[in-house]
């Protein structure tokens, strides 16, 4: 991810210098490049090396990212790109940035898999309405909701207070 947004920082900041672009949104800002890229050759000629440099370092991490699947996937798919990465790819800029937001889509999804297994459904101590559990219980707000609690009394020091956004009317108290 950090990769591929750095170039497409430099690509923003360079062009900036050629162009009258304004501050739009990434996307605005490829299509107004090619916009203006019609109208100036100093923009076209700026636009096409960024296209030639972007298409490049597309086939290097492509070439980076088989090499790394090839040694870590055991006999299974390995990873691909297709239309992202390397010669498959038709517009560089505008595909790197999809590739940018498609990989900032997967690292947030990642996070949310990575933080509901860690989570261990707290003991049921019926027929009293209490459930306790270890300190990570806490944190897997979703199989609390699931669960109908309403309160969360947090005995540790190390485990922060979510948000009242990710608590979402769940009660936190810390002893």
């Amino acid at each position: 991810v950090d990769v591929v947004g750095s170039w497409l920082d430099n690509f923003r900041s360079d062009m900036l210098e050629v162009s009258k672009a304004r501050a739009l949104s990434n996307t605005g800002f490829i299509k107004d490049m090619d916009k203006q890229a019609s109208k100036s050759l100093v923009v076209k000629e700026r636009l096409d090396s960024w296209q030639e440099l972007l298409q490049q370092k597309s086939i290097n991490l492509a070439q980076a990212a088989k090499e790394w699947s090839e040694r870590h996937v055991d006999g299974a798919t390995h990873l691909t790109f297709r239309g992202f990465l390397g010669l498959s790819v038709i517009n560089p800029v505008a595909d790197a940035y999809e590739l940018l937001v498609r990989l900032r889509h997967l690292v947030a999804r990642a996070r949310v898999m990575r933080e509901a297994s860690n989570g261990v459904r707290p003991s049921d101590l019926a027929p009293h309405p209490l459930l306790v559990g270890p300190a990570n219980s806490a944190w897997c707000l979703h199989l609390l909701r699931k669960m109908g609690v309403t309160a969360i009394v947090n005995c540790t020091e190390e485990i922060v207070e979510p948000s009242e956004k990710a608590l979402q009317g769940i009660a936190w108290h810390r002893l």
